[in-house]
């Protein structure tokens, strides 16, 4: 049967954008930012922004903004083999980025680097770039 979402949350009016997505993360298991340990990140992919959720002894489920205004799309996340949560961004380069402790979201990877096949985990090396800085909750 149908089950209810644990959390909904209301859109801007009007739309900054015709249409919206939101795109499930994961549950934050990495070292780098302990205030997350736990919790879900999920976010918007037209809006821009990135938000954890967490259930309370209430039972009750709340959503904490984490960054707004990001200057790209995010497509996807995904956790690595070190727990710290990336994130695809569907823009131009299509980077993967990674939350970082500064309260950036990090290049983690130079998109430019040539893919090894069969041998993913050296298919890129770590760029040594700028950070993205969306505005912080």
């Amino acid at each position: 049967g149908y089950v209810s979402p644990v959390y909904v949350y209301s859109r801007p009016q009007p739309f900054r954008y015709a249409t919206t997505a939101i795109i499930g993360g994961g549950v934050y298991r990495g070292t780098e930012l302990p205030a997350l340990e736990g919790k879900f990140l999920f976010a918007d992919f037209t809006h821009g922004w990135i938000r954890t959720l967490e259930r309370h002894e209430s039972g009750e489920w709340r959503a904490h903004g984490l960054f707004h205004d990001l200057p790209f799309f995010i497509s996807a996340f995904g956790a690595g083999a070190d727990g710290e949560m990336y994130l695809l961004a569907y823009r131009d380069d299509g980077g993967v980025y990674r939350l970082g402790s500064s309260g950036a979201v990090a290049p983690a990877v130079d998109q430019r680097a040539p893919v090894t096949p069969g041998r993913r985990s050296q298919g890129g090396r770590v760029r040594g770039g700028r950070a993205v800085r969306g505005r912080p909750a």
